[in-house]
Parts: structure tokens; sequence; C-alpha cells
């Protein structure tokens, strides 16, 4: 009788161990969202900023900006004199060297992510994950530093700090396919992804803060302890998978196992030409296209226009930041619960449920960022789309993004390396060109003419995704002349774990 009090005591405080992987995803994600969203807004105060101005005109490097093409509201212009908000940093660099520190991640990842997803299937991705971690940490310590020695040997940091996240990118993939049942993808998926929304707001705000407490060096050493202390935790609790995993209940195992059904990719040759020439993979990379060319001009440059343009004081740009991410938290989370409900309850298909949610990613944000171009100087309308732009951009969780998880189940860290190469690439691109068009050039033309492309950029991928996606299982995916196996580390799971429902599991 004892016993069995005891044991039916132990089952009731059981955690199951894939809802601890996600509170540890959610950690990595967040910690990764603080080291890796600092410098756009830390870099508004470490670039000395040249202005001087006239009683009609405001002169900024060599170029001469009337006040008709300038928001009205800023000191130079209306006062003829400096914000007590514009002090000198510490560096003078123009708008493309700018581009050139914030960004640096995105080219390393460019050159690390397709290797990335071939090592993902021969080592393990928890280690993958972790040895990208302690290099994350060393470089942010390191930044303030280099820094101040010289800019190349920041910016050459930068890239390379861009290597855990080219590392991150397939190996997370291939971690989620394994811990996540299908039924329960999406929503786990939201919630992780969601949490670099929360961080954002977090770092946002707290990063305002310590720039005008403290300086911009503190925020780099902070972030970086902080990061450390959640390597440690990802080391010691992440296992690769539920057959590794030591603490896992048996009933639980069971029940993902029987659930996530694939081939080991190691043992299966990459059909390379089919995937490059396959139409469902191109409109799924189009939605990404579409998504990361927004999500990085908001990231990269979004406290550039509110400093220069818009005149908020540092602090006041993160609270604004951080209220963006809030919204972008709440949509991405709920979006992701209401996709999956309407089509569990049979309401709309899959690929219908999919159509519509990238119609509010693509063609939504189109319309607010158009929207900002005819709003002028009216900085209440400005924000208000500001939120509804990362909103829109927010819905891709209950949209597309794991479109290749349908499509081919047992390449999923491949085209996860795929997608992360091209969306890097796009994420130099376009910030790369807004800094370009507004170098020595802060006006209201240059910004309209960066939101215009953007909007553009936005849009057309959605015809692509109409015409073009599917959520079928593609033929280069299956094995020849083989029945379909499930999880190669636990063969031996047949018909009694099918048995094993997701209510049995959570009632252990």
């Amino acid at each position: 009788m004892s016993g069995r009090k005891e044991t039916g005591h132990k089952r009731k405080l059981y955690v199951p161990a894939r809802y601890v992987f996600l509170a540890i995803r959610v950690l990595d994600m967040f910690l990764s969202s603080f080291t890796e969203g600092v410098m756009p807004l830390a870099i508004t105060s470490m670039v000395r900023t040249t202005t001087t101005t006239t009683s009609d005109t405001t002169t900024a490097a060599n170029v001469s900006l009337t006040s008709s093409d300038m928001c009205p509201g800023s000191p130079e212009v209306t006062n003829n004199s400096s914000s007590s908000d514009s002090k000198g940093g510490d560096f003078d660099w123009s708008e493309l060297t700018q581009s050139y520190v914030s960004n640096g991640p995105t080219y390393g990842s460019v050159l690390t992510m397709m290797l990335a997803a071939r090592l993902v299937l021969l080592w393990s991705p928890k280690l993958m994950m972790a040895a990208g971690g302690i290099l994350t940490v060393a470089l942010t310590a390191l930044t303030p530093a280099l820094a101040h020695w010289d800019v190349r040997a920041l910016i050459a940091a930068r890239v390379l700090l861009g290597i855990p996240s080219g590392i991150n990118m397939p190996a997370m993939f291939a971690l989620d396919s394994t811990w996540f049942p299908p039924n329960e993808r999406q929503q786990m998926v939201g919630v992780i992804f969601g949490s670099l929304n929360v961080a954002s707001i977090a770092s946002s705000s707290v990063t305002g803060y310590l720039i005008e407490r403290f300086g911009w060096e503190d925020v780099f050493y902070i972030f970086a302890v902080m990061k450390f202390v959640g390597l440690c935790l990802w080391i010691f609790i992440i296992h690769d998978s539920p057959g590794k995993h030591p603490r896992i209940s048996e009933e639980e195992k069971n029940y993902i196992t029987s659930t996530v059904k694939k081939e080991t990719e190691v043992k299966l040759q990459v059909p390379w030409l089919q995937i490059f020439l396959s139409a469902p993979v191109w409109a799924y990379l189009s939605v990404s296209i579409s998504n990361v060319w927004i999500m990085f001009l908001l990231s990269v440059e979004l406290p550039t226009y509110l400093t220069k343009m818009l005149y908020y004081s540092t602090t006041d740009a993160g609270y604004l930041v951080s209220a963006c991410n809030a919204m972008a938290f709440i949509v991405q989370v709920s979006s992701g619960f209401l996709s999956q409900w309407l089509r569990g309850k049979g309401y709309i298909s899959q690929l219908t449920s999919y159509r519509i949610f990238n119609a509010v990613v693509t063609l939504g944000s189109a319309a607010a960022i158009i929207g900002i171009t005819l709003s002028g100087c009216d900085t209440t309308a400005i924000v208000v789309l500001l939120l509804f732009i990362k909103g829109f951009q927010s819905v891709i969780i209950a949209g597309s993004f794991l479109n290749h998880m349908d499509l081919a189940i047992n390449f999923v860290p491949t085209l996860s390396g795929i997608n992360g190469t091209v969306s890097s690439i796009v994420g130099i691109i376009s910030p790369t060109i807004a800094a370009a068009i507004i170098n020595n050039n802060q006006t209201l033309t240059a910004w309209k003419e960066v939101f215009y492309i953007s909007a553009i950029v936005s849009a057309v991928p959605y015809v692509i995704f109409l015409i073009f996606g599917s959520v079928d299982e593609q033929p280069w995916n299956k094995v020849p002349n083989k029945d379909e196996t499930l999880d190669p580390e636990e063969p031996q799971v047949k018909s009694k774990q099918s048995s094993v429902s997701s209510e049995d599991v959570n009632k252990t």
C-alpha cells in the first residue's frame, strides 16, 4: 500500500520532459535575443553625432537638409541648439559602417549555416549549440575593448558572432522535430519564438536604461554573464532526443517516439537537385524572405529611425521598441494557438491556414509600411503602424514557418540550413540597402524610398506561395522500397506505443 502511494505521489509531481526541454529552449532563445539585439540600440549612443545648424537648414555631415524634408520637433531645427540627449558618442562611423557593425553576425551565419546543417546529422545538436554559446559569451564580453581598439576588429568579431546563429537554426529545428509531437509542434514553437519578443521587450528597455545610467560598455558585460548562466543550464539539462534522456518516463518516451516518425537523415542521401527544383520549397522560402527582410529592417534600422528622424531619446526609443515586441509576443503566441485550434476543429485545412496567415504577414505588413510613408511626421500614427507591422510579422508562426516539416521531415536540418542561408543573405541585403539610401541623408524622402522597397519585397512572396505553396510530403522525402520506420533510436516501438495518447502522458 505505502509503496503504491509513494509511486502515485511521484507520478503526481512528474513534469513531462518535453516541457522541461521547452522551458530551457525558451530561456536560451531569451538570452540569445539579449546578446544579439543589444548592438542596434547601443550603437545610437556609441556613435558621435556631427550636426551644425542655421535658422533655416540643418547640415549633417556633408549634406544640407531643408527643414521641410525633416520632421518638426528637432532641437536642431526648432531651437538652434543641441538636445541634452544628443551628446557625443565615442566613434565617428558612417551609416554604412554602423550597418556593418550592427549586421555583422548575419555575414557569419551565411558562411556557417549549410555546414552546420550537415554537421548536425553527424554530431550532437545539443553540443553544437553549446559550442556556439561559448563563442557568444566570449565575443560579447570583448565587444567594448574591440570597439575602442579598431572598428575593423569589431566588425570581424561581429561576423564571428554569426557562427552561433548559423549553428543554432538547423540544430534547434533538429531538436524540436525530435522532441515535439506533430499535434503540439506549432504551439510549442510559437511559445519558443514568442520568447524572442519577450526578450526584446526586456532587453530594449533595460539596454536604454543602462546606457543612460552607466554607459554602453556595461550592457555587453552584463548580457555576457547572463548568457553564460543560461549556457550552464543548457549543458546539464538538455538531451538530443527522448531516447537519450535519463529521467524521462516510459509513457512519455513512447508517446513522443510513436508520433515523431522519420528516417535518420544520416542514412539518406540529400536530394539536392530535387530540393532546389521544388516549387513548394521555393514558395516556403519566399515567405521567409518577406518576413526576414522586414524583421531585419526593423531590428537594425528602427532605433536609428526613431532617434534620427522622430527625435526620440535613446531611452524612449528603447521603450518604443519594447512596445513593438510586446505586440509581437502577444500576436505570435495567440496566432499559433488559433491556427492549431482552427485546424483541429476542421474549420480550415492546413494549407488554407497557411495561406490566410501568410496574407497577414506579407500583405498586412506591406499595407502598414505604405501607411507610414503617408503619415508624414505624425508620430502617433507611425508608432501605431510600427506596432501593427511587428504584430503582422509575428503571425508567421501560424503561417508557413514550419512548412519544411510538412514537405520533408527527413531533411529538416538541410531545409533549415537552406532557409537560414537564404534568410541570412536577405538579412544582409535589407539593412545594407537601407543604410546606403540614408547614409548622410536622414530625410523623409530617403526613408520613404526605404519603405517603398520594403513594401514590395513584403507583398510579392504571397503571390508565389498562393500559387505554389503545399503541405504535401514531397516524393523525394520518401525512402524507396522501404517501409516508413519510427525514430531510429527506438526501432522496437510499434503498435503498443501508438496506443499511448497525449492525455495519458499529461496525467502522469
